[in-house]
């Protein structure tokens, strides 16, 4: 293509008149600052390989096309240095004594002038146009400036600060990414990130987490980079046979989940982000955004399915991240396998406001979200693979500091028992009894038959006779701690739940409730979720299955009166339905009321009164891993449990996308 006429916005330097001579005079300085650059930024040193052409021969061509679109990613790229440097330099004067920040000043000062020499002259470039030509403007700090407004670093406060419990949860989410990541890639574990952590931890003083999370390309998440970036596993270069451009697309987009995840588990990053960018999260960061020639490069590579031989994780995580990047909504949910490693403490699957609005992301914003997400799962193996995610990714209720409840919840749902709810039993004390003058129609009074307050956690399993079926009611009755297990079937004739026990006998046999009946002051009960409330107290109680539950299986409504009166097997039906599975949210909703397969609801009551319920829920643990043969021991230790857990999440993962490739 002939060298067309050449017009610079600026004068720029005293380089020759004629447009061939600026060319040659610019292409000169540029080709000397590119290999400058590259040698004094060794990291980002892939991203400016073989796949960007000689400026010179650009220039020589006259495609300003080619130039400007050249210039403008080396300037973001530089910007993003630039910002780094500045970024080490804050944080190192705040943190001196971190080994993470210990580069010497001279050299990030350096470092700094020479990208400030190589973002003017590659900004002067860029500013050349065609005679008729706009100059172009990217709008990239516009964008960066943007964002540092809303979400502005958090000041060395109190407001700064996370709680023990937070922060320790903070810590082992991040070991746990890192240990996946080592793990499944290959890749080394950065031993610094974790003293880092460790130094949060002892601090508790996040601010310096946040900064770095907030800051793009910072070195804080840099260092998660180096692990997606230095050394690619050689499988992965033989099975996807990518140049050096490819790698990079892959890397920063696998790098955008773990950053994504990174970032709404961070104690002060999440309350100032608010949830509101959960799909736009890879626009906080430049080197993550994914064009619209990066969707179409990794469409194809799908199509031709090219990721395979142990590359299952990659192509999940980039199939959620084309999902996110071009905003399109796949017909059932994606699973961010990245993101499922990193384990949640969240107690339960009660979705607030906040709840809805990170599961209406994941499943790409469909309209009635409420009412119509489960009908997406059309099996019960579709189920309780959405609700094991849902479990490990859900941000955790900030009154819960347990980190081992959500992996716990994550691998029952994995091994088969979908996990509604766990109620304690120690909450919601009942009212005192009171004597009074006063005529019970006149003050309202009810007969309340009490049983043993007990804690009870209940879900789903599948309705169908299987071999796990039968294993998790065997592996139950192995248990030292007795329980008992309420069921409804829905493929029944009858509409009653069946009552079993596994600790012995029959329920009637081996239960021994004691009753009671109590009379107190309060108003007249009017329906199963208006429970009576006493004068001069706020009594809310935290209803245990035993309230509702008799001797026999059926339900006992309490009356006014009267004492207890039997509901019919459709009102047995309906009640155990809507107490096994109902999720408190803006509205009470059914989570499976509108699902397409049938279950049975299963309600597993502990043998011992007034208890938090985890150790119940350490039972039901075992007994689903046990089912799943991925645990053999009766009496598991922590760490046991833990790996078995780890093993059934990988081997269901591993099952979920084995039409991609064998691993």
């Amino acid at each position: 293509m002939p060298c067309v006429a050449l017009v610079p916005s600026g004068d720029v330097c005293g380089a020759s008149t004629s447009a061939d001579g600026r060319c040659r005079v610019h292409a000169a300085q540029y080709e000397t600052l590119i290999h400058n650059w590259k040698v004094a930024n060794g990291e980002m040193s892939t991203l400016l390989g073989a796949d960007i052409p000689p400026l010179h021969a650009i220039i020589q061509t006259g495609d300003m096309e080619n130039i400007a679109a050249v210039a403008e990613r080396l300037t973001k790229l530089l910007d993003a240095v630039a910002i780094d440097s500045l970024a080490r330099e804050e944080v190192k004067t705040r943190y001196k004594a971190l080994p993470l920040f210990s580069e010497d000043k001279a050299r990030i000062q350096r470092k700094t002038f020479m990208v400030k020499e190589a973002k003017d002259r590659l900004r002067t470039l860029a500013k050349w146009t065609t005679i008729g030509q706009h100059d172009q403007d990217d709008g990239y700090a516009e964008r960066l400036a943007l964002f540092t407004s809303q979400y502005p670093p958090v000041a060395d406060s109190t407001a700064g600060r996370a709680s023990g419990p937070r922060m320790i949860m903070f810590k082992n989410t991040l070991r746990e990414a890192l240990h996946n990541v080592g793990k499944t890639l290959g890749l080394p574990c950065d031993s610094k990130v974790l003293d880092l952590i460790d130094y949060a931890k002892e601090s508790e003083n996040t601010d310096g987490i946040a900064q770095a999370c907030l800051r793009q390309n910072s070195t804080f998440v840099r260092k998660y980079a180096v692990l997606l970036t230095d050394g690619p596993p050689p499988s992965m270069i033989r099975a996807l046979a990518l140049d050096s451009q490819s790698e990079c697309i892959l890397q920063r987009l696998v790098l955008q989940q773990l950053l994504r995840r990174m970032l709404f588990y961070s104690p002060t990053t999440r309350p100032a982000i608010e949830y509101r960018d959960f799909n736009s999260i890879g626009e906080v960061f430049d080197s993550t955004f994914v064009s619209a020639e990066d969707l179409a490069f990794l469409e194809n590579l799908i199509e031709r399915d090219a990721f395979g031989n142990g590359l299952v994780w990659w192509k999940a995580a980039v199939q959620e991240a084309l999902h996110i990047a071009s905003g399109t909504s796949p017909q059932y949910p994606t699973f961010d396998v990245l993101g499922g490693w990193i384990y949640s403490d969240a107690a339960k699957v009660q979705l607030d406001a906040d709840g809805w609005i990170i599961l209406a992301n994941i499943l790409g914003n469909p309209p009635n979200l409420e009412s119509k997400f489960t009908p997406l799962c059309q099996t019960f193996e579709e189920m309780h693979v959405f609700f094991s995610v849902l479990h490990l990714a859900l941000p955790p209720p900030p009154h819960v500091h347990d980190s081992a409840t959500g992996r716990t919840r994550a691998s029952m749902c994995q091994a088969g028992f979908i996990m509604a709810e766990l109620v304690p039993s120690h909450a919601g004390e009942l009212p005192p009894v009171g004597p009074t003058n006063k005529p019970g129609a006149k003050r309202g009074t009810i007969q309340w038959v009490e049983f043993q307050r007990r804690a009870y956690l209940n879900g789903l399993i599948p309705s169908s006779d299987t071999p796990w079926t039968r294993s998790f009611f065997e592996a139950l009755r192995a248990q030292e701690r007795a329980c008992v297990v309420v069921v409804y079937d829905e493929t029944k004739t009858q509409g009653a739940p069946d009552a079993i026990s596994v600790s012995g006998g029959p329920l009637g046999d081996s239960a021994d409730w004691s009753i009671r009946t109590r009379t107190f002051d309060g108003p007249p009960f009017s329906g199963f979720d208006n429970l009576p409330e006493p004068k001069g107290r706020n009594w809310t109680t935290i209803r245990s299955a035993v309230d509702i539950l008799t001797s026999d299986g059926t339900i006992n409504l309490p009356d006014t009166g009267a004492g207890p009166s039997r509901s019919s097997p459709a009102d047995a039906e309906q009640m155990f339905k809507g107490f096994a599975t109902r999720i408190q949210g803006g509205e009470q909703k059914l989570v499976f009321s509108n699902k397409a397969f049938p279950a049975r609801y299963v309600c597993i009551l502990d043998s011992q009164p007034r208890t938090d319920g985890k150790d119940l829920l350490r039972v039901v643990e075992v007994a689903a891993l046990r089912a799943a043969g991925v645990l053999h021991t009766l009496s598991p230790t922590d760490g046991e449990l833990a790996i078995a857990a780890a093993d059934l999440h990988e081997r269901r993962m591993k099952e979920c996308f084995s039409h991609i490739g064998t691993v």
